[in-house]
């Protein structure tokens, strides 16, 4: 369990700011699921929608689930959100984030396709985007 990305699952929160580019090419967002009881049929259910459009996703109360095109790609993702989660709660000490316009995130994702990336991805969110 990634201790930065599960602080934000434990908090209720996704990954779902448009505030760190590399995030925003490779996954788009990280969405929150709703509470589980883990090693149930909870979790799968809780997953279910959400995974169909998100290589990872925040588990409430729980930590973070990634998947790829295999394990290293997995591991990949997990450590793109671990290192995320780590700079925006870091940024909370400095203000908060400043998220990215709707104008460069509609940039950066037409940069996704050019750099190989063709997985799922939930377009993050703010007030512009």
């Amino acid at each position: 369990h990634p201790p930065h990305a599960t602080a934000f699952a434990t908090a209720g929160i996704g990954l779902t700011q448009c505030v760190i580019p590399e995030l925003i090419v490779t996954m788009g967002s990280v969405p929150l699921a709703p509470y589980a009881t883990p090693s149930t049929s909870e979790v799968p259910e809780s997953i279910a929608r959400i995974i169909t459009s998100s290589d990872a996703v925040l588990l409430e109360n729980h930590g973070a689930l990634t998947v790829g095109k295999d394990i290293f790609d997995a591991l990949y993702r997990m450590e793109a959100i671990e290192h995320a989660a780590h700079i925006i709660l870091l940024s909370q000490g400095l203000g908060g984030p400043r998220q990215l316009s709707k104008e460069n995130v509609d940039k950066l994702l037409e940069t996704r396709e050019k750099f190989g990336f063709t997985n799922p991805a939930t377009r993050c969110q703010n007030e512009d985007a």
